[in-house]
């Protein structure tokens, strides 16, 4: 018995896929089948030897994770003190230009006074 199937229930359906597919189509169907089990067990295996690597080099895994986590929390605090250092220059730019603004005002209020 394969999976709780009796030889009554696998010969029924032997028999149904051999009308769907057909004599010819059925050595082609076996062979596809075949390499993608090979296929997932392949993948299995390796999935099972990088398991285990990790498993044994796992403390030096979490070394490098901390390494990691460490260059990113650097990287956001340059960002962050990149963003605060520009906000704060954008800020000075705006109030030059004000200054500017308001001395360009007065410069024509005198004008206008001059010429009445």
């Amino acid at each position: 018995m394969i999976y709780g199937l009796g030889m009554q229930e696998l010969l029924v359906i032997l028999a149904i896929v051999m009308l769907l597919f057909g004599g010819k189509k059925l050595p082609e169907v076996g062979r596809n089948l075949g390499k993608a089990i090979r296929g997932f067990k392949q993948a299995e295996n390796e999935t099972m030897k990088e398991l285990k690597k990790a498993a044994e080099g796992g403390e030096e895994a979490e070394e490098g994770k901390k390494k990691e986590e460490g260059k990113r929390e650097e990287a956001e605090k340059a960002e962050e003190e990149a963003a605060e250092s520009g906000a704060a220059q954008a800020e000075e730019a705006e109030e030059e230009k004000g200054e500017e603004r308001t001395g360009e005002e007065g410069a024509d209020e005198v004008k206008s006074e001059g010429a009445t």
